[in-house]
């Protein structure tokens, strides 16, 4: 194929793409294609909004999750299983933690893996399917942030701000 030919190709792809997620977005109103159409990607908080309503793991046109909720969030970005592989010269386990520590984590994250929790889980994330956290959403969660799209010098801390996360995915600078 010549390098026009490789160029046209290239353009009838991205142009293929950008007509599925228009067709997703608008037609079928996935929300992950509307965060991708130009008025999402403007405010996307209104669409965060709509995936909040409609619970805390939102299926996706391709089969994976969306998600907004700070809780669950925060599961992932703080478990091993989604997407960071261990490193065998460190210790991740809670039966390596000294008695304190480990008490104070293990009642930190009980509450994400209590029973009731676990059981809403289950058979809806498969190995292989991804979950999108949108963190821009899930620092807006009403349950954890009273008044969440008000910005408030003097607010009282809660949950940990989630763009600045600790964990095995945080931010470095």
């Amino acid at each position: 194929m010549s390098e026009a030919g490789r160029a046209v190709a290239f353009a009838a792809g991205l142009y293929r793409q950008r007509a599925t997620v228009a067709y997703a977005g608008h037609v079928r109103r996935d929300p992950l294609a509307l965060l991708n159409l130009r008025r999402g990607r403007a405010d996307p908080y209104p669409v965060y909004e709509r995936i909040r309503a409609s619970g805390r793991l939102v299926p996706t046109r391709r089969g994976d999750w969306l998600t907004v909720s700070h809780r669950v969030c925060d599961s992932v970005l703080r478990n091993r299983r989604f997407g960071v592989h261990s490193d065998p010269d460190f210790e991740f386990s809670f039966l390596g933690m000294n008695p304190p520590d480990h008490t104070r984590l293990r009642r930190f994250a009980l509450p994400a893996f209590s029973p009731k929790a676990v059981a809403g889980y289950a058979g809806r994330i498969r190995p292989g399917q991804r979950v999108v956290t949108l963190i821009g959403g899930a620092n807006r969660d009403p349950e954890v942030f009273p008044e969440p799209g008000t910005f408030s010098i003097y607010r009282e801390p809660g949950a940990e701000h989630l763009a600045f996360s600790s964990g095995i995915h945080y931010c470095l600078g």
